[in-house]
């Protein structure tokens, strides 16, 4: 109720002679925003000193957190994403002194860090030199590398990115995970005209062309418009007719989209042994694309296309006995209960 009073009373102060808008305001007749117990206002302020005095307020600056976000008019630079870096640092460090195996250090991967990631990814374009410190961090996680003791990559990181479908293991990448997330901007200025943000931007930068794909930015503009102008030819071909395609009910999917960028070069097929929801797995094998040509093979090109590296496998050896015996007999190789990755690829290398 207050705030609602606050804001007739804003609107009515708008209209007095001496009132001006904010410059990039003026068009919407903007004067506040509130969200919960937060309260932005925005007004053309010639005399700040004496603002100050009236209102008892202190001059703040730029970069300014807003929801655990900073904020700022300028370009990102990676200072002002050192925070995100030391999240994830922290995380990391807390999680490191527990022995933990691969499949675990990989969910840690994919659900913890995917989401410090997307909080900050889903509405900031990231300089390219925090990409590469992310992905770092999370290779060097996943992998067991930390500062006193370097670990030797098993698989190339870029083939960890893939889905599984096509040898990976589905962890995003972070960089065109970043450009999917900022995908979603494009989606709205296309699809959702009545949102106060894209009514904003038409006022502002589309004034003169409405139409997204062929606007060009001047170079005046703010750098987040030039820079979301600069990716948004990378979405293009999600878009037919002005609909969005990628999902069949037309609304956005970053998954989708990042699975689009990735591309669907050198998809590889899976093997038709998958364990029904009423069998429990007692033993499984989990080959990432790439495991044996580069850490059994020593980084060596394979000869053929039946390397056990071009598949994601799961299999039972205990209670499902019929499927067990079909995987041993397809790889030609003895495999017990026991046997553990490693032995088992080096058996598949000496098959070879």
């Amino acid at each position: 109720m207050v705030m609602e009073y606050l804001s007739r009373i804003l609107k009515r102060m708008s209209q007095l002679p001496d009132f001006r808008y904010h410059p990039m305001c003026k068009e919407q007749q903007l004067t506040g925003l509130t969200f919960a117990d937060d309260l932005m206002m925005f007004c053309k302020g010639n005399e700040a000193a004496k603002l100050l005095d009236i209102t008892g307020y202190s001059s703040g600056t730029f970069p300014m957190r807003y929801l655990g976000l900073p904020l700022s008019p300028k370009r990102w630079s990676k200072m002002d994403c050192h925070q995100l870096c030391v999240k994830i640092t922290e995380k990391l460090n807390t999680i490191s002194n527990i022995h933990l195996s691969y499949a675990w250090r990989l969910q840690v991967v994919v659900s913890v860090l995917i989401s410090l990631h997307n909080f900050w990814g889903a509405v900031f374009i990231f300089p390219q030199s925090v990409l590469k410190e992310v992905d770092k961090k999370c290779r060097d996680f996943l992998w067991g590398s930390t500062s006193e003791k370097k670990k030797i990559p098993l698989v190339a990181w870029d083939k960890v990115y893939r889905p599984k479908n096509q040898g990976g293991q589905n962890i995003k990448n972070y960089k065109l995970w970043n450009i999917a997330s900022v995908g979603k901007l494009i989606w709205l200025l296309i699809n959702k005209k009545e949102v106060l943000w894209v009514k904003w931007i038409h006022d502002i930068y589309m004034r003169a062309n409405g139409d997204l794909w062929t606007h060009q930015p001047t170079q005046d503009s703010r750098w987040y418009w030039r820079k979301l102008h600069g990716i948004k030819q990378q979405m293009q071909g999600w878009y037919k007719n002005g609909s969005y395609c990628l999902t069949s009910n037309g609304r956005n999917s970053i998954s989708m989209g990042c699975n689009q960028l990735v591309g669907e070069s050198l998809k590889w097929n899976t093997a038709d042994l998958i364990l029904e929801q009423n069998y429990v797995a007692q033993a499984q094998i989990h080959t990432m694309a790439g495991y044996a040509e580069e850490a059994i093979n020593e980084r060596q090109n394979h000869q053929n296309g039946n390397s056990l590296c071009r598949w994601n496998i799961s299999y039972t050896v205990r209670g499902q006995k019929g499927r067990g015996e079909e995987v041993k007999e397809w790889m030609r190789v003895h495999i017990t209960q026991h046997d553990d990755l490693p032995g088992t690829l080096m058996k598949i290398k000496r098959r070879k």
